[in-house]
C-alpha cells in the first residue's frame, strides 16, 4: 500500500481493536465449557445434543483463533511495508477493502477469480 500514514494509522488500529476483541472472544469462550456429552444414563437424543454442542463450541474457538493469526501475519506485514498488497498481482489492494477486512491478502479481481477457480474444482 502506498504510504499514507493516516490510513497506514487507521488501519493499524482497527487491526490492533480486532485483535483485542478476538482475544477477549477467545478467552470467554475457553473460559466457558461447553455441557460434557452425557455419559449417564440419557436418551440418545441428549447424547447427540451435547456432543453437536461440543463440536460447535470447539469450532468457535477454532475460527476465533484462525482469524487472530490473521491479524497478527497482518500486522507483522505492516511493519514490514508488505501490507495492502495483492500476493497475486502486487497491486495495492483498496483502502475501502482494507477497512471492511483488514487481514486480506488479495485484491477483489485476485480474490474472486481464485474463489471462481476453486469452485470450477469443487473445492
Amino acid at each position: 500500500m502506498k504510504r499514507n500514514s493516516q490510513r497506514i494509522v487507521q488501519l493499524k488500529h482497527t487491526l490492533a481493536r480486532g485483535r483485542e476483541n478476538l482475544c477477549e472472544r477467545v478467552k470467554a469462550l475457553r473460559g466457558a465449557r461447553p455441557l460434557e456429552a452425557v455419559s449417564a444414563p440419557g436418551d440418545v437424543m441428549d447424547l447427540a445434543k451435547s456432543l453437536v454442542d461440543a463440536e460447535t463450541h470447539a469450532s468457535l474457538i477454532e475460527r476465533a483463533e484462525r482469524q487472530l493469526a490473521e491479524i497478527d501475519y497482518a500486522l507483522i506485514r505492516l511493519d514490514d511495508g508488505e501490507y495492502g498488497v495483492c500476493r497475486d498481482c502486487g497491486e495495492d489492494i483498496p483502502f475501502e477493502r482494507l477497512k471492511v477486512i483488514p487481514s486480506a491478502l488479495y485484491c477483489v479481481g485476485c480474490q474472486s477469480r481464485d474463489a471462481e477457480h476453486a469452485r470450477s474444482r469443487g473445492v
